[in-house]
């Protein structure tokens, strides 16, 4: 049974030296711990002495054991608690070799306790966790219903209402990519049009008046002939004669000149065609103006012309919006998630997140 011949017996002696130890002291009995090379088959012996069992279940214990390859102390104190389940050893003999590997069982229950409240603290973290994710998908309104409200004021309103469309990511992305949208924008009448035009008329300060006179172009024929009769006239006579008539050669060139701009003009406004009351813009249609200018960053070209510069990648899941994007009227759209993107904001309709976009001159 593993017993020594001479009768001595291991645990016996080191208990007795230990108790001895300590009443020499004066103090109170303590837990000392079992060494570890003491052997199972010697710690089985001892527990089998003190509950009275035969040599014969002692030693059925002791097989038991040997079999499972427990040979010493320090063997059982590396089994698990799955381990100790697995080895076919009636259970009062389980409970009695914990309570003499340790009496008191405070170190267990300490690490029992300890577990569990680790076990307690990651459960409660995985359910804030959840919780956040929860609150954050809630967030705001998806674009499908409602209008929302831009940097400048203007109300965007969707071009799909609920209950149109899907709100199925991938509906939504064939959905847009079919879509097209007249929009025709009216201006009112030019105040440079043709019917508001009005004629005006100026008289220049040199254009001579005659009331029951000869007119300016016979005056002017009489001022010549008289100054080719008065040719053998002394030099005084000649000067004064040459400016009479160069004064009135000037003011009727300057008759037949502004006579020939006013022909000309008429005649341009005959030729010029007549501008409709109300002018109308070519159909916009949306699509997808997106191009990628760098590995991170794309070009975005809205509905009214403007051109915007942002991020290439969706900030939700990173998503490349090269692919998955869709422009619809100042908005980016990330048809993979649903999330809508303000261009001129750059901010998610959910979540708060960014695409940082920045207007641009070219595209």
């Amino acid at each position: 049974m593993g017993k020594n011949k001479g009768g001595y017996n291991l645990f016996e002696s080191y208990i007795a030296s230990g108790l001895a130890s300590q009443s020499s002291s004066g103090m109170d009995t303590q837990y000392i711990p079992l060494p570890d090379s003491m052997r199972t088959s010697t710690l089985l012996e001892q527990i089998g002495q003190d509950h009275k069992w035969s040599e014969q279940q002692i030693n059925q214990d002791i097989h038991t054991m040997e079999l499972n390859r427990l040979y010493y102390v320090s063997d059982l104190r590396e089994l698990s608690k799955s381990s100790w389940k697995a080895i076919e050893l009636l259970p009062i003999v389980k409970d009695l070799l914990r309570k003499a590997l340790n009496p008191e069982g405070q170190s267990l229950d300490k690490s029992n306790k300890k577990n569990k409240k680790d076990k307690e603290k990651k459960k409660q973290k995985k359910k804030e966790k959840k919780d956040k994710k929860r609150k954050m998908k809630n967030l705001g309104v998806p674009i499908a219903n409602g209008s929302f409200t831009l940097s400048d004021g203007r109300d965007e309103k969707p071009l799909f209402t609920e209950g149109v469309v899907s709100e199925d990511p991938e509906t939504i992305r064939n959905t847009i990519q079919n879509l097209k949208v007249d929009t025709t924008i009216e201006e009112p009448l030019s105040p440079t049009s043709a019917g508001g035009r009005k004629k005006s008329v100026s008289f220049s300060e040199l254009d001579p008046v005659t009331v029951g006179g000869t007119p300016p172009l016979a005056a002017a024929a009489a001022a010549a002939a008289a100054a080719v009769m008065r040719q053998p006239m002394t030099n005084g006579t000649e000067s004064s004669t040459s400016s009479s008539s160069s004064s009135s050669s000037s003011s009727s060139s300057s008759d037949s000149s502004s006579d020939s701009d006013c022909d000309k003009k008429k005649a341009k406004q005959q030729l010029q065609p007549e501008e409709p009351a109300m002018q109308k813009k070519p159909k916009v249609f949306t699509g997808r103006p997106i191009k990628a200018v760098s590995s991170n960053r794309i070009r975005i070209k809205t509905s009214d012309g403007d051109v915007f510069e942002a991020d290439r990648f969706c900030p939700h899941k990173k998503v490349d919006l090269v692919s998955w994007g869709q422009v619809m009227g100042r908005s980016l759209i990330c048809t993979k998630h649903n999330w809508n993107f303000s261009l001129d904001t750059g901010l998610a309709a959910k979540g708060g997140r960014s695409i940082n976009p920045c207007k641009v001159n070219d595209w």
